[in-house]
């Protein structure tokens, strides 16, 4: 419900309490006063009667009594009709021409004690007021006069109306009173909503007058100046929001190009990348990535967008302080340009509808590792804000640039660790050959040819004394154990079963010829691997874990071996574990000369040529565990 309504309603609502209040009061009082006017007057006129009556009654003067009658009734409008009784309560004279109604008699006796009675009798046609006068206090009989009430009734109904009428034309008054005043105090009250409407609509320019020093006058004030805050409010929550935003930008932009420059290692393909989500974040039209070019003594591009390939070789060798790029990249610090177009020291073929221009330099770790330029077609400069954007980015592209070069360098290192390893174990594998082909061709065949010729010698001797005898077969046991022995290192230095089987048949063959023997029980456990590793790969591994399975045969004194090969994350991992004596390993690393631990400097000689690394767990009487890792990028 408005305001105005409320007060409309609240006028009406006292109007009308106070004028029926009134109305009905004045009625009550009214028809009170008058029904006691109309009882005193009928007293009067029963007692003016009574005692006009006297004589009339006692001489039983009926014509008199009638004409008594007839005059009341004549001059009194209200006298409905009027009953001279006798001593004994019997009618003498009476005005109804037809008779007395049934009960009137009764309606209203007068008291035996002579004293008058009035009776309000409600009759067809109003109420009547009946007074009973005793004529002679009752001794010679009782006037009784009616008066009717419907005159009263129609005063009292009158001024009712009239009451009724006054108020209706002071409620009328009043409405007209209250909309008047309703519409001066809601006006500016409707003026305050509608502005605070539009507030809420995000209109924070509305502002209301104050019309009048007074409560409403104090609200559009305090109005005023909410306002006014939430104005100031907003414009403080719109640039937070907007450098929000623009700080939001920026990181997805700089997000972007770490993505781009993220996604090769290969330094063309980076640049490649970073300039074309540089130029697109940038919305600019040209730009281009200079780096150092010994070829060309100087700075050179080696990616651009924008350019033409005559700009981009005609520029090839730029010094140092020599053009924009060359101040940047001699001072390390950007220079941005409003238009390109105006600067002496740009070079008039490669400008001539490029206007804003900014040189970024390209940093990693404070070293200077190139320049990026960037251009636009449009008088647009490049902001502050957007100098600091694109330093950002040239931090990121010299950084993947530096990332790049070292990763290239990485790999030509490794290209050339893995050709020198092969040459290096093909060397060693080739010596092994040549010893074991020598091993073979002079040692054991001399050997078998010594064992033959005694063969002979003791056949061909007819009686031989026992020395002699003994000694033969000694030299015999010698030579057989020395050819064994022989047959067995020829073997250790090239086991045909590596490349006929692999690296897992190999060292099972191999730990059966060193532990069966000296009743070291063994287990080998293969997981995730390959059918057949590269061969280099598996001789190498062989020859480290060959040395692993004889040290636990020589000298550990163990009764259980358990040898494990696993691939897993691009690497394989080896280990030889044995429940020997162990040993002190700083106190043997410690030797010097003959006592130098020479097997594990060459295992772990071997595991660096490989890349790997090779790890020692050992203690006294708590068993030695060998393991090695290497990895099987440098034999891809």
């Amino acid at each position: 419900m408005s305001l105005r309504l409320k007060i409309l309603s609240a006028v009406v609502g006292l109007i009308l309490l106070l004028g029926l209040g009134g109305t009905f009061h004045a009625r009550y009082s009214l028809a009170s006063i008058s029904r006691d006017q109309l009882v005193k007057r009928g007293e009067a006129i029963a007692s003016g009667m009574a005692s006009d009556s006297e004589n009339m009654v006692l001489t039983e003067d009926i014509f008199g009594l009638y004409e008594l009658v007839n005059s009341t009734m004549v001059n009194n409008d209200d006298v409905r009709y009027v009953i001279v009784l006798d001593d004994k309560r019997e009618p003498l004279v009476q005005s109804f021409p037809e008779g007395l109604p049934t009960g009137l008699l009764a309606a209203n006796q007068p008291s035996p004690d002579g004293q008058r009675s009035v009776r309000r009798i409600p009759t067809d046609e109003g109420a009547i007021q009946d007074v009973a006068v005793p004529v002679l206090e009752g001794e010679a009989g009782v006037v009784r006069v009616g008066l009717s009430e419907n005159g009263l009734q129609e005063r009292v109904n009158t001024l009712t109306f009239q009451l009724l009428a006054l108020t209706g034309g002071i409620l009328i008054l009043g409405l007209i009173l209250a909309y008047g005043l309703a519409t001066l105090l809601t006006r500016p009250l409707g003026r305050l909503s509608a502005a605070a409407q539009a507030v809420g609509r995000g209109d924070l320019s509305q502002r209301v007058a104050p019309e009048r020093r007074d409560e409403v006058g104090w609200l559009a004030t305090a109005f005023n100046a909410m306002t006014e805050d939430l104005a100031r409010s907003r414009d403080v929550i719109d640039e937070s929001q907007r450098q929000i935003l623009r700080q939001n930008q920026e990181l997805a932009a700089l997000n972007d190009v770490a993505a781009a420059v993220g996604r090769s290692l290969e330094s063309e393909t980076v640049m490649e990348g970073a300039l074309d989500k540089v130029l697109s974040v940038m919305e600019a039209d040209a730009g281009g990535i200079l780096l150092w070019d010994k070829r060309a003594g100087g700075l050179a591009y080696k990616a651009h967008r924008g350019l033409s390939q005559a700009y981009v070789e005609g520029v090839a060798g730029l010094q140092v302080e020599e053009g924009i790029a060359g101040r940047v990249a001699g001072s390390g610090e950007p220079i941005a340009l409003a238009d390109i177009a105006t600067d002496p020291r740009a070079e008039r073929e490669a400008v001539h509808d490029i206007h804003a221009f900014a040189s970024i330099p390209l940093r990693s770790k404070e070293q200077m590792v190139g320049v990026l330029n960037v251009a636009r077609r449009n008088l647009s400069p490049f902001s502050e804000r957007e100098v600091g954007l694109l330093t950002a980015f040239g931090h990121q592209i010299g950084v993947a640039i530096e990332n790049a070069r070292l990763w290239s360098e990485v790999k030509d290192k490794e290209r050339a660790l893995s050709e020198l390893l092969k040459k290096t174990i093909s060397a060693q594998e080739e010596e092994r050959q040549r010893i074991a082909r020598e091993l073979h061709d002079e040692m054991a065949q001399g050997l078998t040819a010594l064992l033959m010729g005694l063969g002979r010698l003791e056949s061909s001797m007819t009686s031989v004394p026992p020395p002699v005898t003994e000694t033969i077969e000694t030299v015999k046991e010698f030579a057989s154990a020395a050819l064994d022995d022989t047959r067995r290192l020829v073997l250790d230095l090239r086991p045909t079963v590596l490349d006929d089987l692999g690296l897992v048949s190999a060292l099972r063959q191999y730990a059966e010829t060193r532990l069966d023997p000296l009743g070291v029980s063994y287990k080998l456990e293969a997981r995730r691997l390959q059918e057949r590793l590269p061969p280099p790969l598996e001789l190498a591994l062989f020859r480290i874990l060959q040395e692993a399975i004889n040290n636990c045969g020589r000298h550990a004194d163990a009764q259980h071996v358990r040898i494990q090969l696993e691939q897993e994350n691009g690497e394989i991992r080896a280990q030889v574990e044995d429940d020997g004596k162990g040993f002190d390993l700083w106190s043997l690393m410690e030797g010097k000369g003959e006592k130098a631990p020479v097997g594990i400097i060459g295992m772990r000689e071997r595991a660096a040529l490989l890349g790997g690394q090779l790890g020692i767990d050992t203690r006294p009487g708590r068993g030695t565990r060998i393991s090695v890792s290497v990895p099987m990028n440098l034999f891809r």
